[in-house]
């Protein structure tokens, strides 16, 4: 048996409350996550689980235990800091979640330099607009748009998410142009997909010369994702609201037109996220520096 994995294991799966949340971090299975800490509690010839089929509770000396191998683990990830420290350069693995757009048009591309200066990182990135648990996924970074999570997180700002309301050549000759914010009302508008939305419409939140203004809009069609509405808004369906990052180039291209261009859409916050550690590792604090210096707010 492998103490020091039978030992993650085992607090692992006490902090979530089941083998099959303890098991996604740890890149093995359920069925795994139980055998380890099955061994473990033969070694110590002592319970330390009761396992139930909708939860894990501790047993009395589980939770004695637990203080204690939280300790070890402390003091092996200290051990194992203090040795990369020694290391001149980064090194390692690292797992990063972003927003779709931002990490397809932004994050990767950017990555180019940082994998050429650090030879001996490896990175893998989840694109996703859901909203992941990071910590249960076992992410090591995050980058999230909107307001940042309270919890054992610590968010740095970036630079904010720009927006843009654009439509196509041939929507406008059809429908005409919108000229002031309540104008949309009679136009089909493009809406955002997500598992809590409804089907009536959404609402845009504006700053114009007279200050923020929140818009009701609607439309035929609802899509999830960005890159979705910009191909309906380049098919003349209807009015959308994209992200710079992707709306400027199409922009550029003559395939969509900017519209309502003295009422900008309100920017979005956006952070990157990494755990409230005493020590954070160098490979990270690597990745974390580099996305800071490509996307900060002094970029902006």
């Amino acid at each position: 048996m492998d103490l020091l994995r039978a030992i993650e294991a085992f607090v692992k799966a006490a902090d979530a409350g089941s083998m099959a949340a303890a098991a996604r971090p740890l890149g093995i299975s359920a069925t795994q996550v139980g055998n380890r800490i099955t061994a473990l509690e033969e070694r110590l010839h002592a319970k330390l689980l009761i396992r139930s089929t909708r939860r894990l509770d501790l047993t009395s000396f589980g939770r004695d235990y637990l203080e204690r191998c939280r300790e070890i683990l402390y003091r092996f990830a200290d051990a194992e800091l203090l040795a990369e420290a020694r290391q001149a350069e980064p090194r390692g693995h690292i797992r990063v979640t972003a927003p779709v757009i931002f990490g397809s048009e932004m994050l990767l591309p950017g990555l180019a330099c940082y994998l050429e200066r650090y030879p001996e990182v490896s990175i893998d990135v989840d694109l996703t607009d859901t909203l992941v648990d990071i910590d249960a996924a076992g992410f090591d970074a995050a980058i999230r748009i909107g307001s940042p999570p309270i919890g054992d997180f610590v968010a740095r700002p970036l630079a904010p998410y720009g927006l843009m309301i654009c439509a196509a050549p041939s929507y406008l000759a059809r429908r005409g142009a919108p000229l002031v914010p309540s104008d949309l009302a009679g136009h089909d508008c493009l809406l955002y997909g997500n598992p809590g939305a409804g089907s009536d419409g959404e609402t845009w939140r504006l700053i114009g010369p007279d200050g923020p203004i929140s818009i009701e809009v609607a439309g035929q069609l609802r899509a999830y994702g960005a890159q979705g509405l910009r191909r309906a808004a380049g098919a003349g369906i209807g009015i959308a609201l994209l992200p710079d990052v992707i709306a400027k180039a199409d922009v550029a291209a003559g395939l969509l037109c900017p519209v309502l261009e003295d009422y900008r859409p309100a920017h979005r916050p956006l952070n990157i996220l990494f755990r409230r550690e005493r020590h954070m590792s160098r490979v990270v604090r690597s990745l974390v520096d580099h996305v800071l210096d490509a996307h900060g707010l002094d970029r902006s």
